[in-house]
């Protein structure tokens, strides 16, 4: 089953107009928190979406809450306030979002990739569920959204796979999230879990290089001494780390999840086989490698060059080896930065072998495929939920909070809603329903178990009720009418709806 949207969003460049970014120097962890906001909101509305969706389902739970099921800091919550009553404190703004993973003031880019990526873990979980051993969770790809799912029975751990990984392969974050008895999701969902992390990592990168104008602009304005400490020479720093860190990550994950895949192709070809034909997983998988590349070959080095020059202009040498990131001012010692740059050319390198081509290959091709015979319209409706789902965008079903019920084994579910996302337009003529859409006409009546499609009489198993005020009408009928497939997926009594 593939449950994809790729919906438009009108973009949130200007959702926070009153706080634009300042282009001045922040120093509280308050001040962070609302200029990043302000950057994002100007240069990276993806980032800003995962916020709000986050805050969305945030708004009120006190920190403390978020702290203990996300793992995040409140060090600069009681830094500031000397009280407990920090833990009390609620989510009351999206930049507490951006505050609550401030564990210091050391500027601006100090916490905006951690901050997106740790909330778009919340994305993920916000448009997702456990239900028995069924997991559902939601991925931004191009302003839409795709919905995952997979079963968490039989899942073989990812410590499987890279438990025998070679010594100098086991690279920055390998003990935390895929050695053996690691209780994160990379190793526990395998392939699933893996690209969690992929997905999340890469929308904190995108985040750092989106605001690179900024950085720019910042510079341009301020100018950077390199001898003493000060916030230029902070920011770029800390965006220089980011990048190094967020470019390795995205070499470990994808040389995990490949690792993974490879070792249940040769030993264990039924769950390969399950993986592979998880269009969700395929789709998601082949979009944030592709991305995640372009953003680490091509897009970063190109804003390395602009910084390089714009530090030239200000009398500021830098230069990138192998293993570090030199930057100084001439006839001064230089200072470099790259703890983590061996790692990645080792991952690089291995990556860039023969062994992982076929494999690439193949999940593209199955990613490319899927995509072209992708339905034009997806509905998701679930059994007592007043949400409806259009393409990827959720919804409430009508104002009054009314959900899909099932009465004598047939779905009943709200007239306009279904009318209006199915593309009828809808007209009443003495109590009589009427439904047209193109060259089909459907006619129902409150009450009848008699229904019409082009004036042939149909049988309705459940007839239209009214319910609390809400004209309910038989779902399957009317989308099978003109031409929609319905399928029912009883373990999480949800509909999906393609056409």
């Amino acid at each position: 089953m593939l449950i994809l949207a790729f919906a438009f969003v009108t973009p949130m460049a200007n959702a926070y107009a009153a706080d634009k970014p300042s282009v001045t120097a922040v120093t509280t962890a308050e001040e962070i928190a609302v200029e990043t906001l302000a950057i994002l909101a100007a240069y990276s509305p993806s980032s800003v979406r995962i916020l709000e969706s986050e805050f969305e389902r945030r708004q009120g739970t006190e920190i403390s809450t978020v702290v203990k099921t996300t793992g995040g800091s409140i060090t600069a919550w009681a830094t500031e306030r000397k009280s407990e009553a920090t833990h009390t404190r609620r989510i009351n703004e999206t930049k507490d979002l951006i505050h609550i993973w401030s564990a210091d003031a050391m500027g601006l880019l100090s916490v905006l990739s951690f901050a997106v990526h740790e909330n778009y873990h919340g994305f993920q979980d916000a448009g997702g569920s456990i239900l028995g051993s069924v997991v559902r969770r939601k991925h931004l790809l191009d302003d839409g959204e795709l919905v995952l799912s997979f079963s968490s029975e039989n899942i073989l751990k990812t410590e499987l796979a890279t438990a025998g990984i070679q010594s100098d392969l086991k690279t920055h974050r390998w003990n935390t999230y895929v050695s053996k008895g690691a209780s994160t999701v990379a190793n526990q969902w395998g392939a699933y879990g893996l690209l969690e992390e992929l997905s999340a990592y890469y929308y904190g990168a995108k985040s750092v290089f989106d605001v690179t104008p900024y950085m720019l602009e910042f510079l341009q304005k301020h100018g950077i001494r390199v001898s003493e400490k000060n916030y230029s020479f902070e920011m770029v720093c800390n965006y220089l780390h980011n990048y190094q860190e967020n470019m390795l990550a995205f070499y470990e994950f994808k040389f995990w999840t490949l690792e993974y895949l490879l070792h249940l192709r040769e030993n264990y070809p039924d769950h390969y086989q399950s993986v592979m034909s998880n269009k969700e997983f395929v789709i998601a998988f082949d979009y944030f490698v592709t991305l995640f590349e372009e953003l680490t070959k091509e897009q970063f080095p190109s804003a390395m060059a602009k910084l390089s020059e714009e530090l030239a202009s200000l009398g500021v040498s830098f230069r990138e080896t192998n293993s570090t990131y030199w930057f100084g001012q001439s006839g001064r010692r230089e200072l470099g930065l790259g703890r983590l740059m061996q790692d990645i050319e080792r991952l690089r390198n291995r990556l860039e072998t023969s062994r992982y081509a076929d494999l690439l290959k193949t999940t593209h091709e199955l990613a490319v495929q899927t995509l072209e015979d992708m339905p034009e319209l997806t509905i998701i409706l679930v059994i007592g939920s007043p949400m409806i789902t259009i393409n990827g965008m959720p919804e409430p079903i009508n104002n009054q909070g009314t959900a899909p019920v099932i009465v004598n084994n047939s779905t009943l579910v709200p007239l306009r809603a279904i009318f209006e996302a199915l593309g009828l337009e809808v007209e009443w003529n003495n109590g009589e329903i009427i439904g047209i859409k193109e060259d089909t006409e459907i006619r129902m009546s409150i009450g009848d178990s008699t229904a019409y499609k082009n004036g042939a009489a149909i049988a309705l198993d459940t007839p239209p009720q009214l319910m609390n005020s809400s004209t309910m009408v038989p779902l399957r009928f009317i989308a099978e009418s003109i031409g929609a497939n319905v399928e029912w997926i009883p373990v999480t009594r949800t509909i999906v709806i393609t056409g």
